[in-house]
């Protein structure tokens, strides 16, 4: 209450709030919402499937007036449950709007024919989704490895050594290593410096190029020294 308190006083909102609080005036205030839908009359929301209820009610306060929303979105890739995010919101998309019409893109231009074959095995398994049939016009590619490491670390480890395995065999060859969110390249670089590999982090910072980092193991360094 203290919090919600010091935020009005200083007219202020938080991240959460910019969601919460316009949901609150377009609920409380019909003229606005109408006021909103007429200004924003055609809306497309990307990865619909990771949207949570709160964002979901905008959406349906500013498409009150017009019902001209298209949503893009694949039940098979939400994995957002731990923020928030619900899966209903596109598996029940055509309640809540009956005029809707449904467009499955099922062509993959990403995968090769073997993780593709492989993806679709495993997700098939989902309880909760709707029928689709991915295909590649992709090559088949190499079978994929199934790895099941204890942790972290020996998952790291066990990548390491197959890249110097590569490499061994053509030392001039180029490995690339996918992974999802930033914190698990650490890992990931130790690995790799264990073996000797050389590597470039791609659209982020490596974990021992950040400043702090390196202000640190220039004390630890000097310390050893």
């Amino acid at each position: 209450r203290a919090y919600e308190r010091s935020l009005r006083q200083n007219g202020a909102l938080d991240f959460d709030d910019l969601i919460l609080k316009t949901n609150e005036i377009l609920r409380r205030y019909p003229d606005v919402r109408e006021a909103a839908g007429r200004q924003y009359r055609y809306l497309l929301v990307d990865e619909f499937q990771d949207s949570n209820p709160p964002q979901y009610e905008l959406v349906r306060h500013l498409t009150a007036t017009h019902q001209n929303l298209c949503v893009v979105g694949d039940e098979d890739q939400s994995i957002y449950g731990f923020r928030g995010a619900v899966m209903a919101n596109i598996l029940n998309f055509e309640r809540d709007y009956p005029a809707a019409r449904v467009f499955k893109l099922e062509q993959n231009y990403r995968s090769t024919r073997s993780i593709l074959r492989v993806a679709s095995a495993l997700v098939a398994h989902n309880q909760r989704r709707r029928e689709k049939t991915l295909w590649t016009a992709n090559q088949e590619g190499l079978p994929v490895v199934f790895y099941p490491a204890g942790d972290a670390a020996e998952e790291a480890g066990w990548v390491a050594r197959a890249i110097k395995d590569v490499l061994l065999e053509d030392f001039d060859a180029t490995v690339g290593i996918l992974y999802r969110a930033n914190f698990q390249s650490r890992r990931l670089e130790d690995a790799l410096k264990r073996q000797s590999i050389a590597y470039r982090i791609v659209g982020g910072l490596s974990f021992y190029g950040r400043k702090e980092i390196k202000d640190i193991v220039a004390y630890l360094k000097l310390l050893q020294n």
